[in-house]
């Protein structure tokens, strides 16, 4: 009962975080470069929480390639964060799987995925996939969770939302 009330509780913290300034990280990408979220301000982020062995997560990169080809022209970046999967566990995904968006793979301490703990600690996420709208002053517009039916249609109406705004 202590899990589904923690997972309950961390869900309701990630939907709070509409409105508020989302928290800053500084993380390498897979090509090695810096991804400062703080720095980003300026642009439309979005930032999706996955991992490899999550069906969900598989089954939404069709969708999120999409709105990369349609929207990278846009000032929009596109940055998926890697809950268990370092660069060197990414590879074989990679290989089989074409990802037009940034990832930033997870990085280990101790056994520990800091990414797992990032993601659960920082932005309260309780479930795979997790996505993030963040406007171009760094506030969080859009939170979703899942990957539910009408995900697609809601994600595409909030983006078209934070653009126009």
């Amino acid at each position: 009962m202590a899990q589904n009330s923690d997972f309950a509780t961390r869900k309701a913290k990630f939907e709070a975080l509409k409105g508020q300034q989302a928290p800053d990280f500084d993380f390498l990408n897979l090509a090695g470069q810096q991804v400062k979220l703080s720095e980003l301000k300026g642009k439309i982020v979005i930032i999706n929480f996955f991992f490899t062995a999550c069906p969900p997560c598989v089954r939404e990169i069709p969708f999120l390639n999409s709105l990369v080809e349609k929207y990278g022209n846009e000032n929009i970046r596109f940055i998926s964060i890697s809950r268990w999967e370092d660069a060197e566990q990414l590879k074989p995904f990679l290989e089989k799987n074409l990802i037009k968006f940034e990832i930033i793979p997870s990085i280990f301490k101790n056994g520990e995925s800091q990414m797992k703990l990032f993601a659960e600690n920082i932005y309260h996420v309780a479930l795979y996939p997790s996505l993030l709208i963040i406007n171009k002053d760094g506030v969080i517009t859009h939170t979703q969770v899942g990957y539910l039916p009408d995900f697609e249609a809601t994600f595409l109406e909030k983006l078209k939302e934070t653009l126009n705004n």
